[in-house]
């Protein structure tokens, strides 16, 4: 039988360790990558969904004067603020605020997507 000395097995226990540490990092970083993933699919999902429910919030096409974008938010102005469906509209996103004439959406990095599909969403309305 081959006598090993005690630090060969030292050396041994270290790279073992050192091995199975990296192995777990990376298997932690795969799964936030994916959680990521997931993540930002979810925040697509709901900005389609909620630009899509709130086409009908606006008392038609008639009552919206612009609809802009700026770096988080997307504005939408219209006529009358009587029209507009505010309780529908808290329903669908949490971060929105009536200002007068003015209801502004706070959508994060999404707010281009969003104000998209939102003038994409009053035009299908109104060709119904």
């Amino acid at each position: 039988m081959v006598n090993i000395p005690w630090y060969v097995w030292i050396i041994i226990g270290v790279a073992v360790m050192a091995l199975i540490y990296i192995l777990f990092y990376a298997m932690r970083k795969i799964n936030e990558h994916n959680n990521a993933e997931l993540a930002e699919k979810e925040v697509d999902e709901h900005v389609e969904k909620a630009a899509s429910n709130l086409a009908d919030c606006f008392g038609g096409n008639d009552n919206i004067k612009e609809i802009t974008t700026s770096k988080s938010r997307v504005t939408v102005v219209v006529v009358d603020p009587s029209k507009v469906d505010k309780e529908t509209i808290n329903s669908q996103l949490d971060s929105v605020m009536f200002m007068g004439d003015k209801v502004v959406f706070v959508i994060g990095s999404r707010s281009e997507a969003f104000s998209k599909l939102l003038k994409e969403n009053i035009d299908k309305t109104v060709q119904k």
